[in-house]
Formats: structure tokens, sequence, C-alpha cells
């Protein structure tokens, strides 16, 4: 019988190095080209805002501007070409952030957004840290747990967490906590510590409720599997089963929904920020939006669109830092 040598064992875990990188430049390019036609899309859509809300002219001028002078500012402007080379225009100052001045401020658009940007961003970071910190052991005791009188409680709160509505919640809490019992300030500050505390548990309530039960859920399901039963079997200690084996493979199906809902999350923040009047993007955007201010509308839509875009790449590919078993392609 012939025998045919093998490369060393370096030469085979060079290869499949190799191929690893290969399968994660190859997923990434696609998931960058994906997020190019999204953001295409996207830019569609905002430059559709300027005519959507009426003549961007009769916007910036006063009201009483005679035609003839609405006329050559709209010819300076270059609002009397046609449209896709108008949209053009927009493209290629959007790429150098330069979306036009604020009708109300005066200042640039994306200026703006970006002085809003951290202090929503610090909201953003506050909601997850109290969602995980409550959602995550809520939900694993409740799977420990499973059909205790604890087991039902925390799924009645999870309930109400999801139906309450975000501004009713806000303004409880207002009610109650800074107005009544004086422990918090009434007032959104990204500055305090205290002054964040109200928005994030407002905002974070519904993303702890979805974190508990869809954690709840998945868990439960894993522990079922024949790998936990083979732990258990070997003598591997109940906390070791949960923590090392299962708590592993069910968190993948909950940071797919922590990814689908920082879209929500910014969306949910608009509210939560108007109603602790919280310096954030959100009440910029209420704002623009009440004056037609639609620069400053169309820097914000990108920016919220941007960011949204980066957080699914980064969940995508936190699934195969997860479980080896998912493969990029």
């Amino acid at each position: 019988m012939l025998s045919v040598p093998l490369p060393p064992r370096g030469v085979l875990l060079a290869a499949g190095t190799t191929g690893v990188d290969l399968a994660i430049a190859h997923f990434l390019s696609n998931r960058l080209i994906q997020s190019l036609l999204c953001i295409f899309g996207v830019s569609v859509i905002v430059f559709a805002l300027s005519w959507l809300t009426g003549d961007p002219v009769s916007l910036i001028l006063p009201p009483d501007t005679p035609p003839e002078a609405a006329d050559r500012f709209r010819q300076e402007l270059g609002l009397d070409r046609p449209i896709y080379l108008q949209y053009l225009d927009f493209a290629w100052s959007a790429l150098q952030g330069d979306f036009g001045r604020s009708l109300v401020q005066g200042d640039e658009a994306m200026r703006l957004v970006a002085e809003r940007l951290p202090a929503s961003l610090k909201l953003a970071a506050y909601t997850l840290l109290f969602s995980l910190l409550l959602g995550v052991p809520t939900g694993i005791l409740a799977a420990v747990k499973r059909g205790t009188l604890y087991d039902q409680a925390s799924r009645a709160l999870a309930f109400i967490g999801q139906a309450v509505p975000n501004f009713y919640l806000g303004i409880i809490l207002i009610m109650f906590v800074s107005v009544r019992w004086r422990w918090l300030p009434s007032m959104g500050n990204p500055n305090d510590v205290q002054g964040m505390i109200l928005p994030a548990i407002t905002l974070g309530v519904y993303l702890a409720a979805e974190t508990m039960r869809m954690l709840r859920s998945s868990l439960l399901e894993v522990l079922g599997l024949q790998f936990v039963t083979t732990a258990r079997g070997k003598g591997v200690a109940e906390r070791g089963v949960i923590w090392k084996h299962a708590l592993r493979n069910a968190g993948i199906p909950v940071i797919t929904v922590l990814g689908l809902q920082i879209s929500t999350l910014l969306g949910r923040s608009i509210v939560v920020e108007v109603v602790f009047a919280y310096p954030g993007m959100g009440q910029l955007a209420v704002n623009a939006v009440q004056s037609r201010d639609i620069f400053v509308v169309q820097a914000y839509v990108l920016v919220v669109s941007m960011i949204v875009l980066t957080s699914n790449l980064l969940v995508d590919v936190t699934y195969g830092l997860l479980d080896p078993r998912i493969r990029y392609g």
C-alpha cells in the first residue's frame, strides 16, 4: 500500500486559517455592498422629503418675496434643473457631510445633529446597560425556575413592560419619583448620572422585557438538548451547565433581538427625549419637523440610518464569535 505523506500540521492550520479569513472577507464584502445599497435607498427617500413638504424655496424665503426674486433664488440653488441632477448634487454634498444650513438656527444641519449625537448615544448606552442588567438575570432565573411563582410573575411583568407606552411610563415616573418623592430630577441631563436614570429606565423597560422573554424561551430550548444532558451526566455542576454550555448558545437569539431593537430604540428615544427635555437628536428632530427645517431632518435620518446599518453588521459578525459552528458565507 502506498503511503502519501501528510503536510505538516502548521500548513494545515495555515490553510484552514486562510479559508476562514477568505470567508470572513467575503461575508464582510457582501454586507458592505448591502449596506451601500440601503444607504442609496435612504438617500433617495431623504431627498424626496424636500419635495414632499412643498417647494423648498418657499420654506427658505419670506412669504412676501416677489416671484422674480424667488425664481432668481431657485436658479442660484439649482432647483430649476432636472430632478436627477439635483439628486446628484444632494448625494455629492451628503458624502462631504454638507446638508445645507438650518432654516431656523442658521447653523450647518450636520453640525447641529453631530452636537446632539453624543447625548443620544449615551442615552442608548445607559438603556442597553439597564435592559441587560434587568433582562438577563430575570430571563435566566425564569428558565431555571420554570413553572414556579417567580416564573409566572416575571412573565407577567414582562408583558406589562411591553404593553405600557414609553410616554405614559415617563410621565408616571416624573409624577412620583421626581415631583412627589423628589428622588431624581425630572429633566434628562447627559452630564449627570442622576439625570440619565429616569430616561434610561423609561426607554429600557420594553427592551428589558423583550430580552427576558427571548432569553427564557431560548434557554429552555437549549437546556433540553443532548449536549446539556451529557454535561450533566458527566457531573458538571448546574451552574457550570448554564453559564459554560447553555447560555452561550442561548445568547444568539438575544443578540439578534438586541440588534434589531436598536432601530426601535432610536425611534422610541424621540418620545423619551421630548418627555424628559433631553438634549439629544430626537428632540432636535421633533423641533425640526415642527418648524419644517427640512435640512436638519435630512441629516438626522441619514445619521440614524448609518447607526442602524453599523449595528446590524456588528450583530452579524458577533454570531461567529459566539458559535463557532456558524460560518461566514
